[in-house]
């Protein structure tokens, strides 16, 4: 009977030996799996700090060959990036105080998620802050490609004026007068060289105001070919010239299309109540 008892006692101890070690072996293999996503997101951080350092510098020392809008918003980017940079290094402090053990494990189990979406939070927000960074960059080109584009548009429209004064011998101070406006005002935005966003907005408004200048050029064509016709239509005739040619005449020669355009119609209007 005594024989039997130490027998059943050898075996379960035993059994709760090989339950201790098989225990024991799970709890170290789900040890070094947690340590192991530790140090992947341990790698992680050391890749967005590296990502982020550079950024960051090039931000910083845009801020003192920019300014107005343009240094403003280095000022924002940069401000962004040390903000990443300072949370990535106090991530990385906080995971390098992690000791996996039995006791912390169900804790770190518990907080590793969060610091994970944490990280992609932040690569996310670097991400978008680097593109955002490259387009500012990306500024200076933009608005000396579109500064080039611009004055070579101008230059055409002053040769395409001139051709027209001295063919037809008008003034067309109006427009003549609308071209230097715009090439002062190109001249105005290279003095906003270092605050590309400003430029760049200015020379958008003055793209659109040579946009308008061209149209009138051609209105402007138009209007001479009916001034062509109908001083061939009044050729011969003794009497006066219809008051409301002489004023389409006078707002042609000033270059004012918008006007020319408005006593065109009343001179078709008297051609037709003549006939």
């Amino acid at each position: 009977m005594l024989t039997m008892t130490i027998q059943i006692v050898i075996t379960l101890v035993g059994a709760a030996l090989i339950i201790l070690v098989v225990q024991s072996f799970l709890q170290r293999k789900k040890n070094r799996f947690l340590e192991q996503e530790i140090e992947e997101l341990s790698k992680k951080h050391d890749q967005l700090l590296a990502e982020v350092l550079q950024p960051y510098h090039d931000s910083s020392d845009k801020l003192k060959l920019t300014r107005g809008k343009t240094k403003k918003r280095f000022e924002e980017l940069s401000e962004g990036f040390f903000t990443i940079l300072h949370a990535v290094k106090e991530a990385q402090q906080n995971l390098d105080g992690l000791r996996v053990t039995r006791a912390s494990y169900g804790t770190i189990v518990a907080v590793l998620p969060r610091a994970k979406s944490q990280l992609d939070e932040e690569f996310e927000k670097l991400n978008k802050m680097k593109t955002e960074l490259e387009q500012l960059e990306k500024e200076d080109t933009d608005v000396a490609i579109l500064e080039k584009e611009e004055r070579a548009q101008l230059e055409e429209i002053e040769k395409q004026l001139q051709a027209h004064v001295r063919k037809t011998d008008y003034p067309l101070n109006n427009l003549v007068q609308k071209l230097n406006y715009l090439k002062r005002e190109l001249n105005e935005v290279l003095a906003e060289d270092l605050d590309s966003i400003t430029a760049k907005h200015d020379l958008e408004h003055l793209q659109n105001d040579r946009i308008e200048l061209e149209k009138r050029l051609t209105r402007l064509q138009a209007l001479f070919r009916e001034q062509r016709h109908l001083a061939a239509q009044f050729e011969g005739i003794s009497a006066e010239l219809p008051e409301s040619y002489q004023r389409f005449l006078g707002s042609l020669q000033a270059g004012e299309v918008d006007r020319a355009e408005t006593h065109l119609k009343v001179v078709h209007e008297d051609i037709v109540k003549r006939v």
